[in-house]
């Protein structure tokens, strides 16, 4: 199963090039964010790793990563 999903990792990151790992405190606030500033979910930016300390957010485009890091870094 981890490998599995290390994979799937791998194969998205070729589609997702940019990462920011961010707070999951403020998720909500953060995924309306993205919905009004960059796109819908899974066509402009996913989440692919939650953990209790940590939301990995994987974006097509550098610069909406670089925006999304500013605003919530």
């Amino acid at each position: 199963f981890v490998c599995a999903e290390v994979d799937m990792i791998r194969v998205n990151r070729e589609h997702w090039p940019y990462m920011i790992t961010a707070s999951p405190e403020n998720i909500q606030q953060q995924e309306t964010w993205l919905e009004q500033n960059v796109g819908p979910m899974n066509q402009d930016w996913m989440v692919i790793a939650f953990t209790l300390h940590s939301v990995d957010y994987y974006f097509r485009r550098e610069r909406d990563a670089v925006e999304f890091a500013l605003r919530w870094s």
